[in-house]
């Protein structure tokens, strides 16, 4: 895939799940415009709110990096439009980069994981 077909471009209607938590991870994305909130359910069902993202963030990486399942769910705030960055590229991307420094980058991202999860779990005990 030449790099100006590398990257699809999509759209989401205010209120879509453009992921849910426990999903596969199949993509990344990098919003152009809109709002997306990140959502994960604690132990107890409660939902929290761990980040609102704008134009110019990217989510949807972590489990990619990971190689896990999605640990979050996505939530199209307003009408949102991203690039989509599917696996096979972000596969590709992280090839190319030392693989003593993507394992520090995986590392690095299960710790936050972890710790998204503790926080999760503390802020549910206060609501």
């Amino acid at each position: 895939m030449s790099e100006s077909n590398a990257f699809e471009r999509g759209e989401f209607g205010a209120g879509s799940i453009i992921f849910k938590e426990g999903d596969e991870a199949t993509d990344a994305y990098l919003i152009e415009s809109g709002s997306v909130e990140i959502v994960i359910r604690s132990k107890h069902d409660r939902r929290v709110m761990v980040n609102e993202l704008t134009r110019g963030d990217l989510f949807g990486e972590m489990a990619l990096i990971a190689g896990c399942k999605r640990t979050a769910s996505a939530v199209a705030v307003s009408d949102v439009s991203v690039i989509v960055v599917n696996r096979a590229t972000f596969d590709e991307k992280m090839a190319v980069i030392d693989p003593v420094m993507a394992r520090v980058l995986g590392g690095l991202v299960k710790k936050l994981i972890m710790t998204s999860r503790r926080h999760v779990e503390e802020v549910a005990k206060i609501r």
